[in-house]
C-alpha cells in the first residue's frame, strides 16, 4: 500500500520546504505519468529534498568527527 509522504512523516514540520520544489513539480507536468496526480508529483520532490537534507546532515556529522580527531 502506497502512503503519502506527509502521512509517513506524521507531525514533522514541513514548513521549511522551499516553494521552488513545488513550483518545479507543477512546471514539469509534461513528465507526469498517466495516473500520477500533482500531489504524488509534489511528494516525489519532497522525498528527494528530504534525502538531500539527510545526506548533508550526515556529511556535516562526519566532518565534525574528523575535525575532532585532528
Amino acid at each position: 500500500m502506497k502512503k503519502n509522504l506527509v502521512e509517513m512523516l506524521g507531525t514533522f514540520d514541513l514548513t521549511f520546504i522551499p516553494t521552488s520544489y513545488i513550483r518545479r513539480a507543477i512546471k514539469d507536468d509534461k513528465e507526469f505519468k498517466e495516473n500520477e496526480t500533482l500531489i504524488e508529483r509534489c511528494n516525489q520532490y519532497l522525498f528527494h529534498f528530504t534525502l538531500e537534507v539527510c545526506r548533508l546532515g550526515i556529511y556535516a556529522g562526519m566532518y565534525a568527527i574528523i575535525k575532532d580527531f585532528n
